[in-house]
C-alpha cells in the first residue's frame, strides 16, 4: 500500500503529513503505470508495475473500471444532449 496501515489522517501528527504523502503517493502510482493507445484500434492498453502482483492487479482493474464508468457516462451524456437538440428541431417543423 502506499500509505502506512497504522496512519490515522484524523490525527493530528499523521494529517499534517496527508498531502505531501498523497502527492507522494500520486507520483509513484504515474511512476509505475503505463498507458497505451492503438491508433487504429483505439484499444487502450493499461499496465501496472508493482512489487506486488496482487495488487498491481486490483489496481490496474480498478482503472479500467474507473475509465470505463467514465466513458459510459459522457456516453450517454453526449447522447442526451443529441436528442434534446432533435426534439427542439422536431419542435420547430409542420408537419
Amino acid at each position: 500500500m502506499l500509505l502506512e496501515p497504522r496512519w490515522d489522517i484524523f490525527r493530528p501528527r499523521h494529517a499534517a503529513n496527508y498531502a505531501s504523502q498523497l502527492r507522494a503517493g500520486i507520483r509513484v502510482l504515474q511512476d509505475n503505470v503505463s498507458i497505451a493507445r492503438e491508433p487504429t484500434t483505439s484499444i487502450v492498453t493499461i499496465g501496472m508495475e508493482w512489487k506486488d502482483a496482487d495488487v498491481a492487479a486490483i489496481w490496474a482493474n480498478e482503472m479500467v473500471a474507473m475509465l470505463n464508468t467514465h466513458l459510459r457516462e459522457d456516453a450517454i451524456r453526449e447522447a442526451e444532449l443529441s436528442i434534446e437538440q432533435l426534439n427542439r428541431e422536431i419542435e420547430k417543423t409542420n408537419i
